[in-house]
């Protein structure tokens, strides 16, 4: 090989090896580009799996989260579950026990179209000539005079005073017999044998209602009487219905009284657990009760005074309830049974408005609640045992007896399969064997009355 092919060999190969070195030389760069952005890629790729961890943990967490939010649902969904399947069975029995009282009601009342009237009413005229015929005691009223001395001997001028006496009503009549020189004649009524000197006969009404069947019976029904303590049982009645009301939500508050009864002052008033001391120098009453011969400083629960309202008829008791809670849901009540002479007085009533409270008491003493078992309770165990709940007292009797000057009352609900309400209103003042046995035939006439109907 000459010189000159060597040369061009010579320079072929270098010119190619300095190719392959600028190939390799770009080829190391190029690695070092890939490599940095490699570099750079695995960081964002880092950074994208932390985030993603991170919010897989966050999801993690919220799924814990819902879990036991789920959990929780679960067991309020249970519990709540349960309660509403009582409340479905209770509200199913009492709409059994509801349909069954209606089908009652209906049998009796198509039973009552069946009754023998002529029965009826041969009863009903025992019990009124009962009335005109045989009251033990006759009603003489005191002269002036005999006024007089009676307000000189009174000690406590805030009590009221008989303006007359009480006469066995024998000796009375024989006695006026003789002295107007009549014979006896035994069919005369009392009202008619009594009118010398002013006398009369005691007045009486009687009400008389079967439950089921809506019956009803009323002797002198629309005469106004001073109800006495029979008052204290819706007056009662009226407060624990009030108080059910406002635990409920549903007690309405007309928009006149709305300042006075706010939310927290009826917190503070139907709290019936507050107590009250005992100071006879200014709570003192008189009247009926036991409170008369506690010991000053003794403690009662405004409940506890309710119960003593009721049970003994408790005059300071009552008295102390009455300051609390005023006339006002006592004449809600009263205007939601449309009754007026309550309204004038609340003393005031007569037997057929006595009737329809004591017919919503013994709905009210129906009540799955502690209110209604309270107020059965109280009137099933009255300390006065010989009037209603003597004469009546073979089934539960829950009664309320009054008695006071120109008033000797009892109102009664006898429960059982057919309960009833009975009601006896006299002006007889004096009480006693007399007029307790006089009262008691009666409400064994209403009885009789209620048995034919069965």
């Amino acid at each position: 090989m000459n010189k000159k092919w060597f040369l061009i060999v010579s320079i072929v190969l270098i010119v190619i090896f300095l190719s392959l070195s600028l190939v390799f030389a770009a080829g190391l760069v190029r690695n070092k580009e890939a490599l940095a952005l490699s570099e750079e890629l695995t960081k964002k790729l880092d950074y994208e799996i932390t985030g993603l961890e991170n919010k897989l943990e966050e999801k993690e967490r919220e799924n814990k989260s819902l879990k036991a939010s789920l959990d929780n649902m679960e067991e309020h969904f249970r519990t709540h579950y349960t309660e509403l399947v009582t409340e479905s069975e209770n509200k199913l029995e009492q709409i059994e026990k509801t349909r069954q009282e209606i089908y009652e009601m209906t049998e009796r009342q198509e039973k009552k179209k069946t009754v023998d009237l002529g029965v009826f009413h041969a009863a009903a005229k025992e019990l009124e000539d009962y009335i005109k015929k045989n009251s033990p005691l006759v009603r003489v009223p005191l002269s002036e005079k005999e006024l007089e001395e009676l307000e000189k001997d009174k000690k406590d001028k805030d009590e009221k005073i008989a303006d007359h006496r009480w006469y066995k009503a024998d000796k009375y009549i024989v006695d006026g017999k003789n002295a107007l020189g009549q014979a006896y004649n035994d069919s005369l009524t009392l009202d008619e044998i009594v009118t010398p000197a002013g006398a009369r006969a005691p007045r009486v009404a009687v009400y008389y209602e079967d439950i089921l069947s809506g019956f009803k019976y009323a002797y002198n029904g629309d005469e106004v009487f001073d109800s006495a303590s029979v008052m204290k049982a819706p007056y009662v009645t009226a407060i624990l219905q009030a108080l059910a009301e406002y635990e409920s939500g549903e007690l309405e508050i007309a928009e006149k009284d709305k300042e006075k009864y706010t939310p927290e002052y009826l917190a503070e008033l139907f709290d019936l657990e507050q107590k009250v001391v005992l100071d006879h120098e200014t709570m003192d009453e008189p009247g009926s009760g036991v409170l008369k011969d506690a010991e000053d400083g003794s403690e009662y629960t405004y409940k506890e005074l309710l119960a003593l309202s009721l049970k003994n008829s408790d005059n300071i008791a009552f008295a102390l309830v009455k300051d609390r809670f005023t006339n006002k849901f006592y004449f809600d009540y009263t205007r939601k049974l449309g009754l007026r002479s309550p309204l004038s007085n609340y003393m005031h009533m007569s037997v057929n408005e006595a009737g329809e409270f004591f017919k919503n008491i013994y709905y009210f003493t129906l009540r799955d609640d502690e209110y209604g078992a309270f107020m059965r309770e109280c009137m099933s165990d009255s300390a006065h045992l010989v009037l209603s709940a003597s004469a009546l007292g073979r089934d539960i009797v829950a009664h309320k007896y009054g008695w006071d000057i120109d008033a000797y009352h009892d109102a009664a609900i006898v429960y059982g399969e057919r309960p009833y309400i009975a009601i006896v209103f006299t002006d007889i003042d004096s009480g006693g064997a007399d007029a307790d046995g006089f009262v008691r035939a009666i409400f064994k006439k209403i009885e009789k009355i209620h048995n034919l109907l069965g």
